[in-house]
């Protein structure tokens, strides 16, 4: 029997925001030399930044003179921008202080995440979403999947032609599947390449 409040269980969930460390894109949106580091936000978290968006998006209306519902109107993205810009400001952290007990954020507020190119902001967002797939259990094929799916494209003549017939998000996952059951089959010892 498991309880929220089991050891086990606040392991998993500590598991799950645990932190990983990626380059800061440029503003090319190539990589940069920059490391900064992510890590899932609880729902609390989340919630924290609805509401925060929600802020946000009575403050524009405010401004312009009009009601909220006509601000959605203008910009029907806007709230879920909003939301996403709290999203980052509040996940991403400086790489070097990610084992100290309180990690210091990278965004020093929302402001500074408004400063990031469009590029930029979407490369975060996506590097956020991708660390929530990294670290959710229900996204990973069984071992066996993986298996299979290696073996498939082993004896394709032309596996770019098979994995081409996936959409990206697809894509991303299997990439996550196969690179975890590398991950849990590695030698203890053994140097990792994958992403810590």
């Amino acid at each position: 029997m498991a309880k929220f409040t089991d050891d086990r269980v606040r392991e998993i969930i500590l598991g799950a925001t645990a932190f990983r460390t990626i380059p800061f894109p440029s503003h090319t949106g190539e990589p940069s030399e920059v490391q900064i580091a992510v890590r899932c936000l609880s729902e609390a978290e989340i919630d924290g930044c609805r509401i925060e968006a929600q802020r946000r998006m009575r403050d524009v209306a405010k401004r312009r003179g009009w009601d909220v519902s006509e601000a959605c109107d203008v910009d029907p993205d806007l709230l879920q921008r909003f939301v996403e810009k709290s999203i980052l400001a509040r996940a991403f952290f400086d790489a070097d202080t990610i084992s100290n007990k309180t990690p210091d954020p990278f965004f020093a507020s929302e402001t500074e995440v408004d400063m990031l190119t469009s590029v930029q902001a979407s490369s975060l967002m996506s590097a956020y979403v991708e660390h929530q797939e990294w670290t959710n259990p229900f996204r990973t094929l069984s071992p066996e999947a993986v298996e299979e799916l290696a073996d498939t494209l082993g004896k394709a003549p032309m596996p770019e032609g098979l994995l081409g017939l996936y959409a990206p998000d697809t894509l991303r996952a299997l990439c996550i599947s196969l690179a975890s059951l590398v991950r849990s089959t590695r030698p203890t010892g053994r140097s990792s390449t994958s992403p810590s």
